[in-house]
């Protein structure tokens, strides 16, 4: 399953099309719908698809709820009878005494560093896994960066700034990741990506601003909406459902 690659023209569509929300977050969402799709009705067969699904110790419990929310039950057994069947195994062995558990820690200690690694067996790829490798958490990850980056990389653009300033830019957690990116480097490429710009900085400052005021001004109003766009704005679109 090939990951979305988001370019300027993506990132310049976004904030066209989602002027009244974090264009990031909306861009996420869509992202996620594609993936259950292509997940439910093709990958969730295939071999590829469950070792990685094994290797990664299935979804995050944020994802899990999505995935079982699609009410496709054979999908659900497909994936998580190996993963039982690997977890159980898993914790007979770690109960079958220190020595054998050391013998275990220090088996993992050797295979850390191959554990993406094609060759290692994707149920000792899992076992190493921690509950934030989650797959679909990775290519969000990865997602994010793209569009991030490429913002930051044409916000001198004139048509890009007028896009930003015509919606509500984006939400806290993605102008935080925004700034923490800013002044590093991008992977692949090891090219520096400018800081946000002063404008870039000014808008998002002058909007929080007024969402405070506005929630503020409205909070002994009963029926109001201003505590959502509160809420949203510092987690995204995804803290209302």
């Amino acid at each position: 399953m090939a990951y979305l690659h988001i370019d300027y023209h993506a990132v310049l569509e976004a904030f066209r099309s989602h002027s009244e929300s974090c264009p990031l977050c909306a861009m996420i969402s869509e992202g996620e719908r594609a993936f259950w799709d292509s997940t439910l009705y093709g990958a969730v067969g295939t071999e590829g698809f469950q070792d990685a699904f094994l290797a990664s110790n299935g979804f995050c419990p944020h994802h899990t709820r999505d995935f079982t929310a699609c009410n496709d039950g054979v999908a659900v057994t497909m994936l998580y009878v190996p993963l039982l069947r690997h977890r159980r195994r898993w914790i007979e062995a770690s109960q079958r005494g220190a020595l054998h558990r050391g013998w275990r820690t220090l088996g993992r200690i050797l295979r850390r560093r191959d554990r993406r690694s094609p060759g290692t067996m994707a149920a000792q790829r899992g076992e190493l896994a921690s509950p934030h490798d989650c797959m679909l958490c990775d290519r969000i990850e990865m997602w994010s960066d793209q569009f991030l980056t490429n913002l930051l990389r044409h916000q001198t653009d004139a048509e890009l700034r007028g896009a930003v300033e015509n919606g509500t830019g984006l939400c806290v957690t993605h102008y935080r990741r925004l700034a923490e990116r800013g002044g590093g480097f991008a992977l692949r490429r090891k090219q520096r990506v400018p800081r946000p710009a002063p404008w870039l900085q000014e808008f998002h400052r002058d909007r929080w601003d007024a969402i405070v005021s506005a929630a503020e001004s409205a909070v002994h109003r009963p029926g109001g909406a201003a505590w959502r766009t509160l809420i949203t704005t510092i987690e995204g679109d995804s803290a209302i459902r």
